[in-house]
């Protein structure tokens, strides 16, 4: 079990939004919110991701399990492109690559240094993890999965149509290969084929 609902409820001032909501999930399954607008499909999303904090009931995760969340309407930053986009999913990634060669000219001068060496092991773990020596070759991939060429790399986020924009949130958060991936309207701006 990914993750388990018992009795889950939510209102907003007098307005109940949810009540006896239950549910679980299994590795593997793949299902379905189906309802009217405003029948609170996005609050329960908003619920499983945090967001929200449900006033009644018991929401469980497995522990360990991460979540990737495709908001409706959640935003790319427009001052990059396509391929710089991509490479923001694999910031700490970057950002313990970066440390690791600060902490790698020091060791040239103090070898022996434990704080520097436990430093060091800590942060390559964290790459090692990412499998980040390899993420040129992952965002590759995921972009082509998604319909996006190479030609499109150097393309500004900033003149994306609607679902190209929606494709790239998507392929984003695919690189960071969470256990559940919970889309809030992920065919919003797709055309039939995509």
């Amino acid at each position: 079990m990914l993750l388990s609902l018992q009795n889950l409820g939510k209102s907003f001032g007098d307005t109940v939004v949810l009540q006896g909501i239950d549910a679980t999930v299994e590795k593997g399954e793949r299902i379905g919110i189906v309802g009217e607008n405003g029948a609170g499909k996005t609050t329960l999303l908003k619920m499983l991701c945090g967001e929200y904090t449900p006033d009644e009931g018991e929401l469980q995760f497995t522990r360990g399990v991460s979540l990737g969340y495709l908001e409706q309407n959640s935003e790319l930053d427009p001052k990059q492109d396509v391929y710089g986009e991509m490479r923001r999913a694999f910031s700490p990634v970057l950002d313990a690559m970066a440390r690791m060669q600060v902490l790698e000219n020091k060791l040239e001068h103090a070898p022996a240094d434990e704080a520097l060496l436990e430093e060091h092991a800590r942060l390559s773990a964290v790459v090692d993890a990412a499998d980040g020596y390899n993420m040129d070759v992952q965002i590759k991939k995921v972009l082509s999965g998604m319909a996006f060429g190479p030609e499109t790399y150097g393309k500004s986020v900033a003149v994306l149509s609607g679902g190209e924009h929606t494709r790239l949130r998507l392929a984003k958060l695919l690189l960071q290969r969470p256990d559940l991936l919970i889309l809030d309207e992920p065919t919003n701006h797709l055309d039939f084929a995509t």
